[in-house]
């Protein structure tokens, strides 16, 4: 059954009109959903970057701090770098080397045992996981070569007098190596040095004025481009 319900009336106002509500229905207040705006968030992933690759122990007879041969065997490499603060750089180097750090204040750095390295030329690597992953090269190589070279050598002299003496040899492998070679005589002379840089190719060395019927010592001292050394003496009677 319907209800009908009388509105008042105000003094001097349009009398609101009666309404009809059907009985059990509420009064309903439309629902307004409020949409606010989503934030827009940029991908910005983790970056690192590759200061430097250093031996950290100087190489006898080497040019520089980027070889390690037998006198520094024992030494470290230090790789280091930036990165975002918090982030895991992982570093990775020639011969399966890989190991994770954690960017503690914006910078990284790990010292690589040199005697865990192969042979050969050494390249290194950074990166972190991102998204998106990005990994970057070290500023340069580093070269291990600890095999010092192997040197077949002969010598044999002249005719004359006084005697001309022949050093001659030849490398067992194919590494360049430069040195000296001198010669000493048990009357008390000594010849000066004379420099040689070769190859595989066989060389010689060549004395002048010894003396008839002394012996002589023959000694080179040679060196390869990674600062391996090598002395081999001949000796003998002019």
């Amino acid at each position: 059954m319907d209800e009908t319900i009388e509105t008042a009336k105000d003094f001097g106002r349009i009398p609101v009109d009666r309404r009809t509500i059907a009985r059990g229905i509420g009064w309903g207040v439309p629902a307004v959903m409020v949409l606010g705006a989503t934030p827009a968030f940029a991908a910005s992933g983790d970056t690192v970057t590759f200061g430097s690759v250093v031996v950290n122990d100087s190489p006898e007879g080497a040019p520089s701090n980027y070889y390690i041969n037998e006198s520094n065997l024992a030494s470290t490499v230090t790789v280091s770098g930036t990165a975002t603060p918090g982030a895991t750089v992982t570093i990775s180097a020639t011969g399966g080397f890989s190991v994770g750090v954690v960017a503690a204040g914006g910078s990284w750095s790990y010292e690589i045992p040199a005697a865990s390295l192969p042979q050969g030329t050494i390249a290194c690597t950074a990166a972190v996981a991102g998204p998106p992953k990005v990994s970057v090269a070290g500023p340069n190589t580093v070269v291990k070569d600890t095999v010092a070279p192997t040197i077949a050598s002969t010598t044999y002299q002249g005719t004359g007098s006084p005697k001309k003496l022949t050093f001659s040899g030849a490398l067992v492998e194919t590494t360049a190596v430069s040195g000296t070679v001198s010669i000493t005589t048990d009357d008390g002379k000594t010849y000066s040095d004379q420099n040689v840089s070769y190859t595989a190719a066989p060389w010689t060395v060549t004395f002048e004025g010894i003396s008839n019927n002394v012996n002589y010592t023959v000694t080179a001292v040679l060196r390869d481009a990674a600062g391996n050394s090598v002395t081999v003496e001949e000796t003998g009677t002019t």
